[in-house]
């Protein structure tokens, strides 16, 4: 299944499809949702030394937002739940988040008989997103004791700092029941319903993952005739050339076309926002102002706000990290939405 390694920019990798708008639907409280899980599966024969390497970074790229649970075999079976973005991100796994080491110490062997993941429908989990088909594709698997994050393209960082979510004990109580008698009604459905959840060892709630998700910022997106959103990418461009050292592309984009902004920045001019906006969230940054200056200062406000340089309008000294530096994840309004 993971085997597959190649650099992003071809996204060669072992492709799933998950069909999750096709899976029969179970009533769960007032609502009707999509019942059931995609699982893929790697052995690995011989297992996977990974010696002390105490943290596995899955790198991926799906289509669309979708929760998945991932499973390792040590020698005992631990399960991690993560709420995948819409685009190209590396999955950090910690070790250290499965057990309290002051009272526990781990029984788990120096290698890996096997990888399983679950992909659950969108609207299995709050706030219940419709259900859609998504294709995964895995890029690569890496075993380290560090938790840096390194790219040799023209992508900068950014890291999302999530808690763990458990989603398997209100599937349980609310999906499985009706499920396994769905599964039940047809013979040839029937060994599925034995199998529907697993007990594993999950992480504590609060993870002490560092970098628990990390996507690149990889492009620069505008819209075609937005030429104030176009020269404020150029200075963007520039900027980021002098302060990361990244030479990283512009793609001007039809009207319609936003779907592409996964792993970007997206700088727009919009004439009913009374001054600019700044939404970086799931793995794309947005900047909106009213003029190419506002979208400017929407940019330069992102930075500081990561304890990056952004002084100005942009500003042109190396950030403290250069090119390794993260963007972090924040939700950031100024000024405000004209009616």
């Amino acid at each position: 299944m993971m085997s597959g390694n190649a650099g992003a920019e071809s996204l060669e990798g072992v492709r799933i499809f998950a069909p999750m708008s096709q899976f029969p639907t179970v009533r769960r409280g007032n609502r009707l949702v999509h019942a059931g899980r995609i699982s893929v599966v790697r052995r690995f024969d011989p297992p996977l030394e990974i010696d002390k390497g105490r943290f596995l970074d899955i790198h991926l790229r799906t289509s669309r937002e979708i929760p998945a649970s991932i499973h390792i075999d040590r020698g005992f079976r631990t399960s991690s739940d993560v709420e995948l973005i819409a685009g190209e991100q590396v999955v950090r796994i910690d070790f250290g988040s499965f057990v309290d080491h002051r009272f526990n110490v781990p029984k788990w062997e120096d290698r890996i008989h096997k990888m399983s993941i679950d992909f659950w429908p969108q609207d299995n989990l709050y706030p219940y997103n419709q259900s859609v088909d998504t294709e995964i594709v895995f890029l690569g698997l890496e075993v380290k004791n560090y938790n840096t994050f390194n790219r040799n393209d023209n992508s900068i960082a950014m890291t999302h700092f999530r808690p763990n979510f458990s989603p398997r004990r209100e599937i349980l109580r609310d999906i499985s029941e009706p499920y396994t008698r769905l599964m039940i009604s047809n013979d040839n459905l029937e060994p599925l319903a034995k199998n529907f959840m697993l007990t594993k060892i999950t992480e504590q709630y609060r993870t002490v993952t560092v970098h628990r998700i990390v996507s690149p910022i990889s492009r620069i997106i505008t819209e075609a005739n937005d030429t104030e959103a176009i020269d404020a990418a150029l200075q963007l461009k520039s900027f980021i050339a002098k302060a990361f050292g990244k030479n990283m592309p512009h793609l001007v984009v039809g009207k319609d076309e936003h779907q592409a902004i996964a792993n970007s920045f997206f700088l727009r001019k919009k004439d009913n926002i009374d001054g600019y906006y700044v939404h970086a969230k799931h793995g794309a940054v947005r900047v909106e102002g009213k003029t190419r200056e506002l979208i400017l200062k929407g940019v330069s406000q992102y930075f500081e706000q990561n304890a990056l340089p952004g002084r100005g309008i942009l500003g042109n000294s190396p950030g403290p990290h250069k090119s390794d530096s993260l963007l972090h994840e924040f939700i950031l309004f100024e000024g405000k939405r004209q009616p």
